[in-house]
């Protein structure tokens, strides 16, 4: 007997849940967060390129990205720890909180670190910054990040003081 499109649907759905594994390795990117930004920040100072949390830091890290990239040996890597920066900048800058992004199978960002609570008017709104260094990293346009930034949460929507974390 064919099983209906629902039946199909459902079985679908079930392999896409996120796993305890998952959540688990979440907690552990959350963990280890500030050590392995620690590090990076110590890597990107001695290549000589400043980041500071800033917004403006964003375009050293781009510099650092298309000047290291090419020729570095895990650009994986590289591009976890480029995001998780990106991500830190982004919520010290304009609030929010990481989560696993678990709400709906279909949503590009599922499964996905991303950050949410920093528009008022629509807390459940994410940003994924691994999604759109990706973006960065295949386009490598100058300004990129920042100019996400801007579409993504604008400034009429930002309030007039940052959060304090």
């Amino acid at each position: 007997m064919a099983r209906s499109y629902l039946e199909e649907a459902e079985q679908d759905m079930a392999r896409e849940k996120i796993t305890q594994e998952d959540r688990e390795k979440f907690e552990e990117f959350l963990f280890e967060m500030d050590d392995v930004l620690e590090e990076f920040i110590e890597e990107a100072s001695q290549a000589g390129y400043d980041l500071d949390y800033s917004l403006e830091s964003l375009d050293r890290l781009e510099e650092y990205w298309l000047a290291v990239s090419p020729r570095v040996e895990d650009p994986v890597r590289l591009m976890n720890r480029m995001a998780r920066y990106y991500g830190e900048v982004f919520r010290l800058n304009f609030g929010g909180k990481w989560r696993l992004s678990d709400r709906n199978p279909r949503h590009m960002y599922y499964g996905y670190p991303v950050i949410y609570g920093f528009i008022e008017k629509n807390p459940e709104f994410e940003f994924c910054p691994l999604f759109q260094f990706q973006v960065f990293a295949a386009k490598q346009t100058r300004g990129l990040l920042r100019s996400v930034l801007d579409v993504v949460y604008p400034p009429s929507l930002r309030p007039h003081n940052p959060p304090q974390n």
